[in-house]
């Protein structure tokens, strides 16, 4: 199945790449009926989601500062190995008990180019590609949005777009950022 091959590909990355601002994998197993099972992957602890952490507004602008690098480097590494995350938010992003930023997932990633625009990302952290039938090849300008999302809940501490009824984040980025140009429109 589908979701079967993307269990699969997403524990062959767990395994494969290392990097100090990516949570580390230990292993996976599965529970339940055969068809149904759920699978569960076993990591170092990673502490508190970012999410949280904003709510409660226990940071600096200085850490806020720092987790951008950190988080930055891991995504910098992931298009470096050829993988577009996709799906950036501070629910899948933690903070350790030594204020290091870990990214806990590999999100919906997909390879760099891969002519594959599916939605498969959180709003309202979602790029404008990823909430409309994209017909070209994705790379890692698509990420680049979901990174600045994070980063501008952190320093305000709200969310850039907050989503009342589904479909509502499109229409709130192009009121905030401007329609999208007719030739980017003939690719959709």
């Amino acid at each position: 199945s589908l979701q079967a091959k993307f269990v699969l590909n997403e524990i062959h990355l767990r395994q494969t790449l290392k990097h100090e601002s990516i949570v580390k994998f230990l292993g996976a197993y599965s529970e339940g009926p055969e068809g149904a099972e759920s699978i569960y992957y076993i990591t170092e602890h990673c502490g508190d989601p970012l999410s949280k952490r904003i709510w409660q507004g226990r940071y600096s602008i200085k850490e806020a500062k720092k987790w951008t690098r950190e988080l930055l480097s891991a995504v910098q590494f992931l298009h470096l190995n050829g993988i577009v995350h996709r799906n950036l938010h501070p629910f899948n992003i933690c903070i350790d008990t030594n204020n290091r930023l870990r990214l806990i997932t590999l999100g919906a990633n997909r390879a760099i180019n891969r002519d594959e625009a599916t939605l498969s990302s959180t709003q309202p952290y979602s790029p404008i590609e990823l909430m409309v039938e994209w017909k070209c090849a994705l790379d890692g300008k698509v990420d680049t949005w979901s990174i600045s999302a994070p980063m501008i809940e952190m320093i305000s501490g709200r969310p850039l777009f907050v989503r009342e009824l589904a479909g509502s984040t499109l229409q709130m980025q192009i009121e905030c950022c401007g329609s999208i140009g007719e030739a980017v429109l003939a690719k959709v």
